[in-house]
């Protein structure tokens, strides 16, 4: 998915789960600065959950494969023999 495509409709009735550091778009879910109601603290809780989940999921998928976190350090004409 790429950002064109979420800012063309074309991902249907889907979101982005980003972080304080993310832009505000209508298809990205960020954090509240400052919550005050209830509601606005009940989503900061399940946004902070949701976001450590897929945390500790890219945390795994590093620790089962390394590639991720470092690259892949083989030769070129290796590379695809390798994948």
């Amino acid at each position: 998915m790429c950002r064109a495509q979420f800012e063309n409709g074309e991902c249907g009735n889907s979101f982005l789960l980003g972080d304080g550091g993310c832009p505000c778009r209508y298809y990205m879910m960020t954090p509240l600065l400052r919550p005050v109601t209830e509601v606005e603290k009940r989503y900061q809780k399940a946004h902070i959950g949701t976001r450590n989940v897929v945390e500790r999921l890219f945390g795994v998928w590093k620790r089962r494969f390394p590639v991720i976190a470092v690259g892949i350090r083989t030769q070129l004409n290796t590379t695809m023999t390798t994948i």
